[in-house]
């Protein structure tokens, strides 16, 4: 039998030096450990020094998704320090890190290529031919692991382990509290962010709460949420149906400009289905907003009645990559009215509470300036005839007489007037002069343009403005008017078919017309020509 070797005093000296030098480089990796504010910094600098604390040929440290089930490469030492943290690991892969966390304790593999531990992909890639793997867990989170690998086979004795324990304690609580503190970072920048948010769209609600003109309000809309660096389309649904149609957007004309020409139709024209919106089910009937990475998988499908290629170009305009998106439901009197989409670069998910509340002012300020517009359109429409009362005719036809003297562009006046429609009432009754009226009315707005005025003038006299018209023009329009009502009898219920013509007087804005009233007498003196000439003619006054 050998007798055991006598321990000297240069034993217990190197023991102590060994001692001293496990004990410096487990201070390096508390230091290291305590001062951390960066994880993946901090990750690779304790990686480095597990490595040389094991004088090992490799040091590997992982992160652990307990949702995901996986292990993600984070830091190493040694020849795969670049490369490792690029590696992407399945679930399903066989892992030293899944391993030793199930175990709950160390493990060690001292052959890679025959251990269950770890899958033959994954021993391949590595110069390792022992590993040990040290599970690192705080406060019962399974956060990751660290790995300690030797290029030749290496057997790793109990003082070795347990150094590795103590290692991994520190680096354990290390990651813990880096985490809890990135957290709390990321909290707090959300809640400042959040914070910055409200107080931003609070500014475009109290902009947007005061206007009474529901496409002012869009566009204030548009104009203040760019100052914000969000871009935004207001969509409406139209009544009775399940489609929707775009009211605004907030992009640059020139863009909308070339948008309908690869379309082949105006922006306004646009309608969206249930069909073609992968959103409508939560935003539109459940009435929750719908946060969206990729803006073009939703806008996308909105646009399938166009051609794929046009619908490339179009994105290719108003989108970029790194887009994000919101889908809000407007809401009014529990119904949904319509949907604000709004998109940028720096829109977050954690927006979505208090782009949400903004969404609620929105649909509010909406109604009320659509409510506000339908009253006031009110107070200047005759409601029988359809067309602009007399206050109707002199507030909109004062702004165009400033506009055509300020640009000086022509404009001119008509005025008609029923012949013999006292008549009409004492022969088939006032409810037969009311839809001779109508009718009258109804024939000359549909032989107008879209730009010109009709109004009651006062009893059965209208008064047209036509805006961009000179004399002989007005005069071809004002033939075309008393053709319109001559030609073909009124179709009235109790009268049946009643014959009817119209006279007018024509006259023309001038640089000596100093207002509305005074055109509009001018066209009245020409239709008292018109009317002491016969009638069912027009005469112009030059």
């Amino acid at each position: 039998m050998t007798a055991p070797r006598k321990i000297t005093s240069k034993d217990i000296e190197q023991e102590l030096r060994s001692r001293q030098r496990y004990l410096a480089q487990l201070n390096d990796i508390t230091r290291t450990s305590l001062e951390a504010v960066d994880l993946k910094t901090m990750l690779q600098t304790l990686a480095d020094q597990l490595g040389e604390l094991f004088d090992a040929d490799g040091c590997f440290i992982t992160l652990w998704s307990e949702e995901e089930g996986r292990t993600i490469p984070t830091a190493a030492y040694g020849d795969l320090r670049e490369t490792y943290p690029q590696q992407i690991i399945s679930s399903d892969e066989a892992t030293m890190t899944a391993s030793v966390l199930k175990a709950g304790r160390p493990l060690v593999a001292e052959d890679v290529f025959n251990s269950p531990y770890i899958s033959p992909r994954l021993a391949a890639l590595f110069p390792t031919k022992s590993m040990l793997g040290l599970p690192l867990i705080a406060n019962d989170q399974k956060l990751g692991a660290a790995l300690i690998s030797f290029s030749q086979t290496h057997h790793f004795v109990p003082d070795e382990i347990e150094r590795g324990e103590q290692a991994a304690a520190q680096i354990a609580l290390a990651i813990a509290k880096t985490r809890s503190l990135e957290i709390e970072q990321q909290r707090t920048a959300q809640l400042v962010r959040a914070n910055n948010l409200i107080a931003a769209l609070s500014s475009v609600a109290a902009r947007i709460g005061n206007i009474s003109n529901p496409g002012i309000v869009m566009e204030t809309l548009g104009y203040e949420l760019k100052q914000i660096g969000i871009n935004c389309i207001v969509t409406l649904q139209e009544a009775g149906s399940t489609q929707f149609t775009i009211q605004y957007i907030s992009i640059e004309s020139n863009l909308i400009a070339m948008m309908e020409k690869l379309a082949g139709m105006a922006i306004h024209d646009f309608r969206f289905t249930a069909e073609n919106l992968s959103f409508y089910k939560q935003v539109v009937i459940n009435r929750k907003p719908v946060f969206a990475i990729e803006v073009s998988e939703v806008a996308e499908p909105m646009l399938k009645s166009l051609n794929p290629f046009v619908v490339k170009q179009i994105l290719r305009l108003v989108l970029s990559d790194t887009l994000r998106s919101a889908y809000l439901p407007l809401i009014i009197n529990d119904q949904v009215s319509g949907v604000l989409m709004l998109w940028g670069e720096n829109l977050l998910e954690s927006d979505m509470p208090a782009i949400s509340i903004f969404a609620s002012q929105v649909a509010i300020t909406l109604e009320n300036a659509r409510l506000y517009a339908e009253v006031q359109q009110l107070a200047i429409t005759d409601v029988l005839l359809e067309i602009y009362n007399r206050r109707g005719l002199f507030s909109l036809g004062a702004r165009e007489i400033e506009r055509a003297q300020r640009t000086r562009r022509p404009l001119s006046a008509l005025i008609l007037d029923l012949d013999f429609f006292k008549k009409v009432n004492d022969t088939y009754g006032h409810a037969s002069g009311d839809e001779v009226l109508h009718e009258v009315a109804q024939r000359c707005r549909s032989n107008i343009r879209g730009i010109d005025l009709i109004g009651r003038y006062g009893g059965e006299e209208f008064a047209v403005l036509l805006p961009e018209t000179d004399l002989p023009a007005a005069h071809i329009i004002a033939e075309r008017l008393r053709t319109a009502v001559a030609d073909t009898p009124i179709a009235t219920q109790r009268g049946g078919g009643i014959t009817l013509t119209i006279s007018l007087g024509v006259a023309a804005l001038t640089a000596s017309t100093p207002d509305l009233a005074t055109l509009l007498r001018h066209a009245d003196e020409a239709l008292y020509v018109a009317k002491q000439r016969g009638r069912n003619r027009v005469e112009v006054k030059l």
